[in-house]
């Protein structure tokens, strides 16, 4: 007589579904922060390329851009 032996995991090694949907929520919220520091960074970086006459047409001070172009991405508005 042979085992039989199962290639599913053992109860104590599964993840029930609240928490798996916990951990995807958290996922999906990180991703979306890290997406908008990743857009805030290129933003900045592109306002304090420009120069002045284009931030007076967008009412903008070179002081106010250097200021805003030197923050760190995870810093909101």
């Amino acid at each position: 007589m042979s085992a039989h032996l199962s290639h599913a995991p053992s109860s104590r090694f599964t993840i029930g579904r609240p928490l798996m949907a916990s951990a995807r929520l958290a996922w999906q919220r990180f991703a979306h922060a890290y997406a908008l520091a990743l857009r805030a960074e290129a933003s900045r970086h592109n306002l304090g390329r420009l120069d002045d006459r284009m931030l007076s047409d967008i009412g903008i001070s070179r002081a106010q851009a250097d200021f805003e172009a030197g923050r760190k991405p995870w810093h909101r508005a």
